[in-house]
């Protein structure tokens, strides 16, 4: 097997603290047996061409987890005293064929939650490689309480960066969102009113999540939201 060489890694942090208002909230969907909700994940999907083995893969995760504590994370505790440790299960590795999914619609898409995420017993994330005819799929799903949007898309960021033998960037993830709006308090200038975009309803009138495929021309800056404010408009927009 051939061997590659392992970027160096970037300075880390632990993490032990409490769960901030918004990640308890975020933690909470989905977990009690009396609601419909189910779990709150992130789900990111990257299409290309190409294949690697699994044995490559794993090497970059293990990377990409030494180097990002919000990989392993678990929560111990409960209710006013939950908190976050940094010892958790890694983000796991899972290779399937071929799954005959068009990635249009949830139609066919079953095979990317068959198995379950735990924010306690772990892992709270997945790194899910489908092998299809027509392209590679690299998709990243995570509990929604250890990564936002932003985190999935550092994530992928880092894998790339393992998988080309690139230093990487870490994180330092051993802060909260409470602590930043703690940083900003009182220097922001005055609120101005904006417009707000509200998603249209789904046509049939049926409950449940709308599907939308985006087609990007190029590298954009402001990726992210670009990418949240499409499902607010009411046609599907090509950029």
């Amino acid at each position: 097997m051939k061997k590659y060489s392992l970027p160096p890694l970037a300075p880390c942090y632990d993490i032990n603290r409490l769960l901030s208002a918004s990640e308890y909230y975020h933690a909470c969907v989905g977990s009690s047996r009396h609601t419909l909700e189910v779990p709150r994940e992130v789900i990111f999907i990257v299409e290309g061409q190409g294949r690697l083995s699994p044995a490559r893969w794993q090497q970059a995760l293990d990377v990409v987890v030494a180097a990002n504590p919000g990989a392993r994370l678990r929560m111990v505790g409960s209710r006013m005293q939950a908190r976050w440790q940094s010892d958790g299960a890694p983000t796991r590795l899972r290779i399937v064929p071929d799954q005959q999914w068009d990635g249009c619609s949830q139609t066919g898409a079953e095979f990317i939650q068959a198995l379950p995420l735990s924010l306690t017993a772990g892992s709270a994330s997945e790194l899910l490689i489908e092998e299809g005819a027509a392209c590679t799929r690299v998709i990243l799903r995570a509990l929604h309480a250890v990564m936002d949007g932003m985190g999935v898309m550092h994530f992928f960021q880092e894998l790339f960066r393992a998988l080309r033998g690139e230093p990487l960037l870490g994180c330092n993830a051993a802060f909260s969102d409470a602590d930043i709006l703690r940083q900003v308090a009182g220097k922001a200038g005055p609120r101005h009113g904006a417009p707000c975009a509200i998603a249209s309803p789904n046509p049939e009138g049926a409950s449940g999540d709308l599907w939308r495929r985006l087609s990007l021309s190029a590298p954009q800056p402001a990726l992210l939201a670009r990418a949240a404010l499409a499902p607010a408009s009411p046609v599907c927009s090509r950029w």
